[in-house]
């Protein structure tokens, strides 16, 4: 299974998510700033967080220009200061482009001001990476 991780970040959370997954599951972990290459790619892991109880806008808009995907899989990491939160509009872009997106999200503790403070940490990572071994299995 080749899977890439897709991430934006606002406040460098999803960034220290994407990149401890990356370095833990030997998986490439690219910014969606940057107009990834998602070619040759089976499974993609989106790494976004919530801002004001939406998904991150600009993550949306991204996923929406995209070229025709080729990859058909993707599954979903949030990062989440209030953990009540999905990527709904995230979900909603994907599965317009005629991605099949798993149906399980992990949320993971973000941290906005002081509420949160300290994550992600170690414990999200963990949670994270046996997420992603989880959907690389079912996928």
């Amino acid at each position: 299974m080749r899977a890439k991780i897709l991430y934006m970040t606002k406040t460098g959370h999803s960034r220290k998510i994407a990149k401890e997954l990356a370095s833990r599951l030997g998986i490439e972990a690219f910014d969606a700033k940057q107009s990834p290459d998602l070619q040759d790619t089976d499974l993609v892991i989106v790494i976004g967080g919530i801002y004001g109880g939406v998904s991150n806008p600009d993550l949306v808009k991204f996923i929406r220009s995209m070229d025709t995907p080729t990859f058909r899989k993707a599954a979903l990491i949030t990062s989440c200061a209030s953990r009540k939160f999905f990527q709904k509009e995230v979900r909603a872009a994907l599965v317009e482009r005629g991605i099949d997106v798993f149906a399980e999200e992990l949320v993971v503790w973000g941290s906005f001001l002081f509420y949160g403070w300290g994550h992600p940490n170690a414990s999200d990572f963990d949670a994270g990476a046996t997420f992603v071994e989880k959907v690389m299995k079912l996928s």
